[in-house]
């Protein structure tokens, strides 16, 4: 399971949304976030390029193209909607919810069928995705929200589960901020 927490910096950017969909279950705390989960490199300054930038335009595009099918298989092995894994990584696909016969389905708006009615559009063309918490649960990216990992725990009996954290992180930039 994730559970993806609030507080200051609260939220699953980049690697951390890309971990979250590989775990069978997305729980998120209210007002925290999932996704832009963009490759990017740096210049030799340290400054984050897009890999078209820092490889050129097809090597570039041959990675996010493996990155973007890499989150769409992740999505889909988890049953999540596959077109907004790929909105997360990808600012050149609007993702739209459709109504077909009934069925709710998410798709990438260039796969919509002509009597299909769209019911919301999830991402615009143009734009990187990140879901607010109660975005995601509503398009079955996240699975619940609870408003503390103590919560989560209740929830599935495990109250009593001993919590071990790893504050390596934070050394790590307690280190660097020095």
């Amino acid at each position: 399971y994730a559970y993806i927490k609030g507080g200051e910096n609260g939220g699953a950017f980049s690697a951390a949304a890309v971990v979250s969909m590989a775990c069978d279950k997305i729980y998120m705390a209210p007002g925290t976030v999932i996704g832009a989960a963009t490759m990017i490199s740096t210049d030799p300054n340290g400054k984050p390029i897009d890999m078209k930038e820092a490889l050129g335009d097809t090597v570039g595009e041959k990675m996010d193209s493996g990155w973007r099918n890499y989150l769409a298989s992740l999505a889909s092995a988890k049953n999540r909607p596959s077109s907004l894994a790929v909105a997360m990584a990808y600012k050149d696909i609007e993702v739209v919810e459709v109504n077909e016969n009934g069925k709710k389905r998410i798709i990438d708006a260039s796969e919509k069928k002509p009597e299909s009615k769209v019911v919301k559009v999830w991402s615009k063309k143009g734009e990187i995705l990140t879901l607010p918490a109660k975005d995601a649960l509503e398009c079955g990216m996240a699975d619940k929200i609870f408003l503390s990992r103590l919560d989560l725990l209740e929830h599935h009996n495990f109250a009593s589960a001993q919590v071990i954290t790893d504050d390596s992180i934070a050394e790590a930039r307690k280190m660097y901020d020095k």
